[in-house]
């Protein structure tokens, strides 16, 4: 099963491991929590945004096993590191992979939202969870991260046993990737999805007018431009009414100019933000929600969590939240000392 890996950089991701395998079950969990294709080993493509890859890649062959990560936290620490005490599972398929089936959730997987000549009909695809005899239940609608060219909708792990078992219908949806699409592209994907699913989710035993979008990373920052940027929704035949809250988990890019010409600005995420939303500042501005709240536009309330400084979202989060509020839009930003990757892996834990 794929797990987001977002925009994060290796060195963050060691150390976050190294917090949390005392907390989680130790380095070998959480190291299956970053195998997004269950191959027992992180390729190259899977962890083409970390900056450290070559480094912990001691073998060169193009990817990162567990051992190899183990010798890089003992480098780190000047220990020795531990032998894998399992070997690796053999890879298997991963795009069909999903939680084992439980008797009181009902699934339809990859249900088209749209189709686009030449596109992969996966990227326009959604899947649906719901509670057995779900009526007029609330909707999530989620969206994955990978800083906008990578991850699938397949990434929220058991997200779907936790809404359906709180009694809300679940839907994860994917979107087409930069660079081969570029913005406005992704939101109006996003769009089209939110859409389909106000038109067809009592279907599935949701409620069309109980619909929330969530996302995490890139997929937050496409909910957060969708939920403000009015034009995408009307361009799918809807507006902005159809929402009735917005939940964003670490969310980049909600003011990417002011990104981009901070001292945060990485060369990773910069190379990230060019290839998904260009190279100029009009094309920066049309895609930050920051850039299009305003006053009476029927904007729903926003949850805005985040976890400091990383991408932006230490000071982006509550300076979207402060410009929603002033445009008479309820807002919270919440901040809790989660790594960018535990934001998507804790909601999955019953305390979180």
């Amino acid at each position: 099963m794929k797990t987001p890996v977002g925009i994060i950089s290796l060195s963050v991701i060691l150390a976050s491991l190294t917090l949390s395998a005392q907390q989680s079950g130790g380095l070998a969990e959480r190291f299956k929590q970053l195998d997004r294709n269950g191959d027992g080993k992180v390729s190259a493509e899977e962890g083409r945004s970390f900056p450290a890859f070559k480094e912990a890649d001691t073998n060169g062959d193009g990817f990162v096993t567990l051992d190899e990560i183990r010798a890089q936290f003992a480098r780190k620490r000047g220990g020795t590191p531990q032998p894998n005490p399992t070997p690796p599972k053999p890879a298997t398929s991963s795009a069909m992979r999903v939680p084992a089936a439980k008797p009181d959730i009902v699934s339809t997987l990859d249900v088209r939202y749209a189709s686009i000549a030449g596109v992969d009909p996966n990227l326009l695809s959604l899947d649906i969870h719901a509670p057995k005899g779900a009526k007029n239940a609330p909707v999530i609608v989620g969206f994955h991260g990978g800083g906008w060219r990578g991850g699938d909708k397949r990434s929220f792990g058991r997200l779907a046993e936790v809404f359906t078992a709180a009694g809300y219908v679940f839907v994860s949806g994917n979107y087409r990737l930069a660079p081969v699409a570029t913005h406005p592209a992704l939101a109006e994907d996003v769009a089209a999805a939110l859409a389909w699913v106000h038109d067809h989710i009592a279907e599935h035993g949701g409620n069309p007018k109980r619909i929330f979008v969530t996302g995490h990373s890139a997929g937050a920052h496409l909910a957060a431009l969708v939920a403000v940027d009015e034009r995408h929704l009307k361009k799918a035949g809807k507006d902005l009414s159809l929402l009735k809250g917005a939940i964003l988990l670490d969310a980049a890019g909600y003011d990417l100019a002011a990104y981009l010409a901070s001292p945060e600005a990485t060369a990773g995420m910069t190379d990230m933000i060019h290839q998904a939303f260009g190279k100029t500042e009009a094309g920066w501005r049309d895609g930050s929600p920051n850039a299009h709240v305003a006053p009476r536009k029927n904007i729903p309330p926003f949850l805005i969590v985040y976890g400091g400084t990383q991408f932006g979202s230490g000071t982006g989060a509550p300076a979207l939240a402060e410009k929603l509020k002033a445009a008479g839009v309820p807002a919270e930003a919440v901040k809790f000392p989660k790594s960018h990757q535990d934001f998507a892996l804790d909601l999955q834990k019953p305390d979180d």
